[in-house]
């Protein structure tokens, strides 16, 4: 039997006819089983944002779910309550009073899928001035860069309006990406406090290194250096930079400076922190007859707390830093001491009584106290208290370290110079009074230079 030819028109109308409906098909079929929802994410706020005056809400939302897909409505809400079924929302945030919002974006397809995305912000639009009478300062070594976010809760805890944190590593990374972020968290979580400012050291190699600022207070200037000055005058390289801030309190200029001297316990760790402390006292004689508030992680224990019971293994770091900082007359560090700054350990000053140990390093078999805040003679009268943790839970899992807390007054920061300035002033002037007597022109035009130097100095 032979078969009819079929005519080439034919087939390709055929196939043709066959693409058109099979392509129809499968797009009324997408079109029907499309059960993909969008998706809407916010670009403006962000997650932890703190905001005020107007806010516009921005997001990008998209539906890949079939094939001509689109978003058809998306809905805005602030603390559930719908504010937008357009989209597009412009927040007056001075309606409201200043606190945390969550703000809810909900994004709907034609085929009724959903999602939504929401964010967590606060409002502040009344900016409270800092403390008047007196401030809480905070020393915390937040371990390897914060690596248990429950530092943070920890900081909460405590409210301080002045925090040194240790072991900061990475926060300079992306532009101070993390020193940044923090920030904006602390400062959205205490808003009703006047709002942080805060700087990091730069260029950090390693997360247990490096020291960072958080003040309420305006910090005028911030340094930090990775060597000192030896008594003979050689330098002496850091195993950590350390940080120096003048901070602007009620009007007095505070210098506070944060470090970290050399970890554990053998010999040659001890001698490097002896002599790290040795060129930081130098570096705050050279700063002269100022407030200082000097505080950190010695990894250094205290003399006052030889009476504690016998510490645990591992703990014994040694006391020649602490010695060289309050007791000038020490036979063996005293020679090291300041020849401008009297210093006070401000927990022990609270706690005489050193039965209260006050340990700060947490960590299995070492129990020690070697994190401190230390003040100047300028403090003196200006302690109130101390204490050591955040009494929390948190205090257990935000560090190895437990945090030293203070509260100082600010109308006692004393304005007199030491003692120890004022003798060696006076020496100068007997030595120039000397020189009065000798009848030599040159002698007294350097006279005049040395005594006009000397007033300008104490002006």
């Amino acid at each position: 039997m032979k078969f009819p030819k079929l005519s080439p028109k034919v087939i390709i109308i055929s196939v043709s006819l066959f693409l058109i409906v099979s392509t129809s098909l499968v797009i009324t079929l997408l079109t029907v089983i499309d059960n993909v929802p969008p998706t809407i994410t916010f670009t403006n706020p962000l997650e932890d944002d703190i905001c005020s005056g107007t806010v516009s809400i921005e997001y990008i939302a998209e539906d890949k779910g079939s094939i001509g897909a689109k978003v058809e409505k998306v809905e805005i809400y602030i603390d559930e309550e719908l504010k937008s079924s357009e989209g597009n929302f412009i927040w007056n945030t001075n309606e409201y009073n200043d606190g945390h919002y969550t703000i809810k974006a909900v994004a709907f397809d034609k085929s009724g899928n959903r999602a939504e995305s929401a964010i967590n912000i606060t409002v502040d639009n009344f900016l409270n001035p800092p403390p008047l009478d007196m401030f809480k300062i905070l020393d915390f070594n937040i371990y390897e860069s914060g690596k248990n976010p429950d530092w943070k809760n920890v900081v909460k805890a405590t409210n301080p309006d002045i925090a040194v944190f240790v072991e900061t590593g990475d926060w300079d990374n992306s532009d101070d990406h993390l020193l940044n972020h923090y920030l904006n968290q602390l400062n959205g979580y205490f808003y009703e406090e006047a709002p942080y400012e805060g700087y990091t050291t730069q260029g950090i190699g390693y997360n247990t290194q490096g020291e960072a600022i958080f003040s309420r207070y305006p910090i005028l200037d911030f340094y930090q250096d990775d060597n000192v000055t030896l008594d003979d005058e050689t330098y002496h390289y850091l195993a950590s930079d350390f940080m120096h801030a003048v901070v602007d309190i009620q009007g007095i200029e505070v210098n506070i400076i944060g470090y970290h001297l050399k970890c554990c316990a053998s010999d040659f760790e001890k001698l490097r922190r002896e002599k790290e402390t040795e060129g930081l006292i130098n570096y705050m004689d050279d700063l002269g007859d100022v407030p200082i508030i000097f505080l950190g992680d010695t990894n250094s224990m205290s003399p006052t707390d030889n009476n504690q019971s016998i510490p645990e293994p591992g703990a014994d770091f040694g006391y020649g830093p602490v010695t060289m900082l309050l007791y000038p007359n020490d036979p063996t560090y005293g020679q090291y001491s300041s020849v401008v700054h009297n210093f006070t350990d401000v927990y022990r000053y609270a706690y005489p009584n050193d039965t209260e140990v006050g340990y700060t390093l947490n960590i299995l078999n070492s129990h020690s106290r070697i994190d401190h805040i230390f003040v100047n003679h300028h403090f003196e009268n200006s302690i109130i208290n101390s204490s050591i943790g955040s009494g929390t839970e948190y205090d257990e899992t935000a560090s190895d370290h437990y945090s030293v807390n203070a509260f100082l007054s600010i109308t006692n920061i004393s304005s007199t110079l030491n003692a120890k300035v004022e003798t060696e002033q006076s020496k100068k002037f007997i030595q120039l009074e000397e020189l009065i007597e000798t009848p030599n022109e040159i002698v007294s035009s350097k006279l005049n230079f040395e005594i006009a130097a000397i007033i300008e100095k104490d002006n």
